[in-house]
């Protein structure tokens, strides 16, 4: 190009030669300007663009690895607490099961315990029951008796003071067998005779009954004279 332009300002005039130079001046000014242009960009393309591509790269790489670290992390986590949550749970159960075992064996001893307690409840109120029973009868039977005495039937009221006296001595109610055996005593045998007691089949069966009754609860020997007398009582009347 050089060699051109010398040849070209040989051959032409001064002010074609200055133009010439311009011209060629002018060229190598916007070529080199166009280069700048090209370099500036060209590092400004490396400056800006590889770094942020450099950092993308880097960024991806770091979230993978931030995943992977945090699964890692998660599962090892969770199966240490599987772990530790199973241990946990057969030690639990372990537990649970020796309460079970010592508390079923409680319960056992306390139903045992409560059946014993509530037999003797039964019983207890069962005789206690018995005992008011053989208390209403014996004064059913009482008051009976004295309303057929006051009619002077001297056969059923013997009859019903004889069944009073033996539910009497069911019952503990001593106070009032004791006034059945007075007026056994006083007021009844010594109305009765053969005939009469020989007209009832159950009657002796029925004077033997309140004889037993008494001897049973005669522990201390207090009715011994009574019974003796009754008895006397009884054979003196089959002689009439």
């Amino acid at each position: 190009m050089l060699n051109f332009i010398i040849a070209a300002a040989a051959n032409t005039t001064t002010p074609e030669v200055c133009d010439i130079i311009q011209k060629v001046d002018a060229f190598y000014n916007s070529s080199w300007n166009h280069l700048l242009y090209i370099i500036i960009i060209m590092f400004g393309i490396v400056g800006i663009v590889v770094p942020l591509f450099i950092q993308w790269i880097q960024t991806k790489n770091f979230k993978e690895e931030k995943e992977d670290i945090k699964n890692t992390l998660e599962s090892n986590i969770t199966n240490k607490l599987k772990d530790q949550l199973n241990v946990n749970v057969e030690q639990q159960n372990n537990i649970i099961q020796s309460n079970l075992e010592e508390f079923g064996i409680k319960i056992e001893q306390s139903k045992e315990l409560l059946k014993t307690e509530l037999k003797d409840i039964v019983e207890k109120t069962r005789f206690d029951l018995e005992k008011q029973i053989n208390d209403v009868f014996g004064g059913v039977f009482f008051v009976q008796g004295t309303m057929l005495l006051a009619r002077e039937i001297h056969k059923d009221s013997t009859d019903s003071f004889l069944a009073a006296g033996i539910y009497y001595c069911q019952c503990d109610t001593e106070s009032n067998l004791v006034r059945v055996i007075d007026i056994l005593k006083d007021r009844c045998f010594p109305k009765l005779n053969k005939k009469l007691i020989e007209d009832d089949p159950n009657f002796q069966k029925q004077f033997e009954k309140l004889i037993k009754a008494i001897n049973d609860i005669n522990k201390s020997g207090r009715y011994t004279d009574d019974i003796n007398l009754l008895r006397k009582l009884f054979r003196e009347a089959l002689q009439k």
